[in-house]
């Protein structure tokens, strides 16, 4: 199991080879998805909305 802080890790390890490769959700800096950009990891910024109650 992959925690928040370790996506950009995880998704290293996948990119290299050395996990499995599945796809993976998660927070990352702008830093740490520019820094996975730069080596030529993909990655998709999705929207994040506040819950709301009532």
């Amino acid at each position: 199991m992959t925690t928040w802080g370790a996506v950009p890790e995880e998704a290293r390890r996948i990119h290299y080879g050395e996990q499995v490769a599945r796809d993976i959700y998660g927070e990352a800096s702008a830093e740490e998805a520019a820094a996975l950009g730069e080596e030529g990891i993909t990655v998709q910024p999705l929207p994040w909305f506040t819950r709301r109650n009532g």
